[in-house]
This record gives C-alpha cells, structure tokens and sequence, in this order.
C-alpha cells in the first residue's frame, strides 16, 4: 500500500483549520485584514510549538488514517529505527523503503541523517507502530548579527 498519498495535504488541512480556530475566536471583532492576518500569525505559531501529536485524516477514498507528529532532535540511530528526543520524552519511529527524507530544503535519504538533527517527523500509525513516511531536517536558520552598540 502506498502510503504517501495526499496525507501530509491533509495533516496541513488539518493544522491549517485548527489555527484558525484558534485565532478566529480570538480575532472574531477584528476587521477583515487583520482578522486575516491574525489567523495566519496563529498558525505559524501553532506550528512552532508543535511536540507530538496524533491527527486521524480522511483519506481521498473515504478510509480513515492515524498519523503521528513529533518534533525533537534525533538522539539515536539503531537501524531502521529513530529515537527522537523531544520535550515531554523520546519517540521511538521506525522507518522502512518508503520513508521520505528531506534535509536543508533538499530530497535527502536516511543515511544522511545524524544524531543531534532537529527533525519533523510524520508517522504512520496503522501498524500501531510509528513508521515514518517523511522526516524534515529544516535548512539551518541564519545566526543574528550581534546587536550594534554606539559608543
């Protein structure tokens, strides 16, 4: 079975709708354009702070599908098996052939990744196991300029 599917569009969907709940009930007084705006900021924040969770999305054939999401660093490799260190405590997710890896903004595969990664990683959990379908090590974000001072 093919996994890959329109699930991350679907997980996307689902955070997307979830921020803007979540800012609509804040925002509902506010005018169109920051309404707007607000909603966005939300979801970028919601986004930000995402550990681990777990979504249930419908499927374009009508089935329902559990995922995983968990955000932390890689702590260790074993195999086809990655522990993630997060927050609240580790995940263990398991990887296969069809786990998508993508690293800096490029299609990568597992045997680039390194212990000490920050990742994003998307599971499937219809074994009851995590199996990863994709897992995103993000570009590295550029070190801020030391604060100028005026003598």
């Amino acid at each position: 079975m093919h996994r890959h599917g329109g699930r991350l569009a679907l997980v996307a969907t689902a955070l997307l709708t979830l921020g803007m709940v979540a800012a609509s009930t804040a925002s509902a007084a506010q005018p169109a354009p920051a309404a707007k705006a607000a909603k966005a900021g939300a979801v970028e924040r919601l986004a930000r702070h995402i550990v681990h969770g777990t979504v249930v999305v419908q499927r374009k054939d009508g089935t329902l599908q559990t995922l995983q999401i968990d955000r932390g660093t890689i702590a260790t490799i074993a195999g086809a098996t990655i522990t993630i260190a997060e927050p609240g405590g580790n995940q263990v997710v398991g990887t296969d052939a069809q786990t998508r890896v993508r690293k800096n903004g490029v299609r990568s595969d597992l045997s680039k990744l390194t212990v000490g990664d920050k990742v994003l990683v998307i599971s499937d959990l219809t074994t009851g196991s995590p199996v990863a379908d994709l897992i995103v090590v993000p570009r590295p974000r550029p070190t801020p300029l030391p604060a100028r001072t005026t003598p």
